[in-house]
């Protein structure tokens, strides 16, 4: 779990990594407040 400092817009990465080795990553904006 993560805690933010202040109210706000941040961009969150997220990578996936499937059981062949595969991965993909996209990013998440997520509004905070």
């Amino acid at each position: 779990m993560h805690t933010y400092d202040r109210p706000r817009r941040y961009t969150v990465a997220v990578k996936v990594i499937d059981i062949f080795g595969n991965d993909t990553m996209t990013l998440v904006p997520v509004n905070v407040g």
